[in-house]
């Protein structure tokens, strides 16, 4: 049992440093998919270019709707924070929330 406890003992902050690593991974990915979702917006909201003649009218057929991109976006950040409350956690579980406890001293001989 002893041995248990030292072995998580030693892999908490490799733990810990793991999980933080996945949290910023997500923030970083839910970013830049939020930030292409926005080009991805501003493309479609532009008007077309170049119409071939006036008398040829030059319009989108329809458009997409986004709403499960957005809903994407909206859970990636949920992820995100899933990460970041699991890597508190874990971060209350390594010795550098709290110090281990000294040892117990040798008891005496009667």
């Amino acid at each position: 049992m002893l041995h248990l406890s030292l072995s998580a003992a030693s892999e908490g902050p490799q733990d810990l440093a793991v999980s933080a690593l996945l949290a910023v991974l997500w923030l970083v990915a839910s970013s830049a998919w939020a930030q292409a979702l926005r080009h991805v917006r501003a493309a479609l909201g532009a008007p077309l270019p170049h119409c071939p003649s006036p008398t040829v009218g030059c319009a989108p057929v329809g458009v997409t709707p986004m709403g499960s991109l957005g809903a994407s976006v909206a859970f990636g950040f949920l992820n995100l924070l899933l990460w970041a409350s699991g890597s508190w956690f874990v971060y209350k579980e390594t010795p550098l929330h709290r110090p281990a406890p000294p040892p117990d001293p040798a008891p005496s001989p009667m």
